[in-house]
């Protein structure tokens, strides 16, 4: 995976990237629970944190995203598109009124 902070391209391996971005989600659903968004069952009587393996939960559908949008990219490069015309290029359709 390589992502650009500033103007140069660095270089992170996937199960890390999909850890943190598990990392960074599970604190965002604590919080959300917190203000009362939604709660799970256990959490009807009182607040408590969502347990900490929420936190691969949420790796595992990062994983399927990423695995997902990169067949699309491979399916993308293979497939021949038609090429768009310049509005100049467009024919006009003239209308016959009797």
């Amino acid at each position: 995976m390589y992502f650009k902070p500033d103007d140069r391209k660095h270089k992170m391996p996937l199960l890390p990237a999909f850890v943190l971005i598990g990392f960074f989600i599970w604190p965002a659903e604590n919080i959300s629970i917190f203000a009362g968004i939604w709660q799970y069952p256990n959490q009807i009587g009182a607040w408590s944190a969502a347990h900490i393996s929420k936190w691969s939960a949420w790796s595992m559908p990062v994983m399927m995203t990423f695995t997902i949008v990169a067949n699309l990219q491979h399916i993308k490069h293979t497939i021949a598109v038609s090429k768009r015309l310049r509005p100049s290029e467009k024919k006009t359709i003239l209308w016959n009124i009797p």
